[in-house]
């Protein structure tokens, strides 16, 4: 199996998850039928040629869609001593650039830049690769590892949010973690994928002081779909030069993020007196500058 690619400052992150819970964009494409050429040394062209074909042919509207080849595979790990099974992917945007992510870990999805024969990451780490036919190859650490080609399709992967869209409200977990018991104010999810509100008002302040970045008219840029059946979606990551307190370079991983729980879903949350598995809800993630995952509920979620 391939190395995690772990986020130090993430770490922390995980373990204030389970705390505080307690209180790739892509879009439908079609087979290149005259790319059956061989592709070893001219991956990056292939990539490019078949986003091409796919602006020129798609007949969807929504214009921030991002055009995308994913490929993937299925893994497994040991994590809090459980054997976890795991879908591992990459994901490869135009311009260049893409996201790695191992979909059960807000920590294990970065992104990389690629030519046509190299991935690289920010940390200087780079990985040979390979396209045949529908078949990705990766000469990691572990050896020559496999992905195959995966279409995902549904409005969400277009950048239309509208089946989630609304008012989703805090938790009074939530509000005992991050407001000091005062409400945090409503979160509200565009059609468009755009969060407003969700943090208290000083809070936001002093980002804006700081200038740290928030949600604030910024569509995501990335989602996936976790076995448990929640959409994560990245809206930015952190810059390629973003240094931890231990000096480390952290660049490309995740700096802001929300994971929606659609409505029966397998939710960690389900498991506590606070929450039910009724409702749809909305975890915001916010690395960088400390952690930051409040939980939201949609009220009008029909039951």
């Amino acid at each position: 199996m391939k190395k995690r690619i772990t986020n130090p400052i993430l770490i922390y992150a995980l373990c204030l998850i389970v705390a505080t819970s307690t209180g790739c964009v892509s879009q439908t494409d079609e087979n290149n039928e005259n790319a059956t050429a061989d592709l070893s040394h001219t991956g990056s062209e292939l990539l490019n040629k078949e986003n091409q074909e796919q602006v020129n042919n798609s007949e969807s509207t929504q214009t921030n869609s991002l055009i995308s080849r994913k490929y993937v595979r299925e893994d497994n790990d040991v994590i809090f001593g459980e054997e976890v099974s795991f879908e591992t992917s990459y994901t490869f945007f135009e311009e260049n650039n893409g996201v790695f992510c191992e979909n059960y870990d807000v920590g294990g999805v970065r992104s990389f830049t690629y030519d046509e024969k190299k991935i690289y990451y920010c940390d200087g780490t780079s990985y040979d690769y390979t396209i045949e036919g529908d078949v990705l190859n990766i000469d990691g650490e572990d050896g020559l590892v496999s992905f195959e080609k995966k279409v995902e399709t549904g409005p969400i992967y277009e950048g239309d949010f509208s089946e989630f869209e609304g008012t989703y409200k805090t938790t009074s977990n939530t509000n005992d973690s991050f407001g000091g018991g005062d409400i945090i104010p409503d979160v509200i999810l565009n059609s468009d994928g755009i969060i407003t509100g969700g943090y208290d008002t000083d809070i936001l302040e002093m980002h804006k002081e700081n200038n740290v970045n928030t949600f604030e008219n910024q569509k995501p840029i990335y989602v996936t779909k976790w076995n448990d059946g929640s959409y994560y979606c990245v809206v930015s990551f952190l810059s390629d030069s973003f240094l931890d307190e231990d000096g480390e370079n952290c660049g490309g991983f995740v700096e802001l993020a929300y994971r929606i729980y659609p409505k029966d879903s397998n939710s960690e949350f389900a498991s506590y007196s606070d929450y039910s598995n009724d409702y749809v809800y909305i975890q915001l993630y916010e690395f960088g500058g400390g952690v930051y995952n409040p939980v939201f509920y949609k009220s009008d979620t029909p039951q």
